[in-house]
């Protein structure tokens, strides 16, 4: 089942290399310095891989499967999503953003908002197709 969208609510990141915790509080509804301090205890540090990612979703009842890579895969309708991109901090790495599908619409929410040198990526870059996907993963609830 898909994981509900509830308030997706846009949440910032504080610091530089974050993204990825910051995207999963806006997901699970964990406090951000929860999360990393969960995926620090798993031996990953800042900037946090996918798997990091997975790992937490994984112990914490929400489902991650990959959907789609650098070329757009149709969006399911109420769908939440897991999107990394290219960083604009650190081209050699990867940003994480939230994306989801409300009425039709895909909804950016980028955490890096506000961060000094880092490009945001918004709802009308996606529907321009103007966000160079790595990859993006559908989340689930495992409890439902």
């Amino acid at each position: 089942m898909l994981l509900s969208i509830r308030e997706i609510s846009h949440q910032k990141q504080t610091r530089k290399h974050n993204c990825v915790s910051t995207c999963l509080s806006v997901v699970t509804g964990f406090a951000e310095e929860y999360i990393a301090d969960e995926i620090s205890k798993q031996g990953y540090s800042a900037p946090y891989p996918t798997e990091a990612a997975v790992k937490f979703l994984c112990r914490n009842g929400v489902h991650m499967e990959k959907v789609g890579g650098s070329i757009y895969s149709p969006l399911i309708e109420g769908g939440v999503y897991l999107v990394t991109c290219p960083s604009s901090i650190n081209p050699k790495s990867a940003h994480m953003i939230v994306a989801c599908v409300i009425e039709g619409s895909v909804m950016i929410r980028d955490p890096a908002v506000d961060l000094e040198d880092e490009q945001i990526y918004s709802s009308q870059d996606w529907r321009n197709g103007e966000i160079p996907c790595f990859e993006y993963f559908l989340l689930t609830d495992c409890n439902l």
